[in-house]
């Protein structure tokens, strides 16, 4: 058995720095890009930064989870609805999920343990657009 360590968030690093001189950084090997929203760099709050390096220094052994909202639709791949699918509805300490009975347009509330799930990735608009464009017509 050999213990290996991953990134908890694999692709990104974490920097302090001042947007007009980020030359030096995007000039690093291996820095594509700075993540912003819009033409601004994405700022981390320091309360979470601060959390984060706890977390790290804490001795527990945290891993990568994703990151799941309410309206995402998941497929249960463990547990005894496994082979099932659903929407979640809210996330909590354990994830609730709605399962819905299509041919009887009924549904049903599940409280379910979040390893249980994984999220259906959803279609973009350009992959809808282009399956649309490609499908055979009627």
């Amino acid at each position: 058995m050999k213990e290996v360590e991953l990134p908890l968030f694999p692709g990104y690093v974490f920097c302090k720095l001042d947007p007009m001189f980020r030359v030096p950084v995007l000039s690093t090997p291996g820095v594509i890009d700075i993540v912003r929203f819009g033409k601004e760099p994405a700022v981390i709050d320091a309360v979470e930064v601060a959390a984060l390096k706890r977390l790290m220094a804490s001795g527990l052994a945290p891993e990568p989870w994703p990151h799941l909202v309410p309206g995402e639709r998941v497929e249960i791949d463990d547990g005894p609805l496994a082979g099932c699918a659903g929407v979640i509805i809210e996330v909590k300490k354990r994830l609730r999920l709605v399962l819905s009975v299509t041919l009887l347009h009924r549904s049903v509330l599940v409280e379910l343990d979040r390893s249980w799930v994984t999220r259906i990735p959803q279609p973009t608009r350009l992959q809808s657009a282009s399956s649309a464009l490609l499908s055979p017509a009627h």
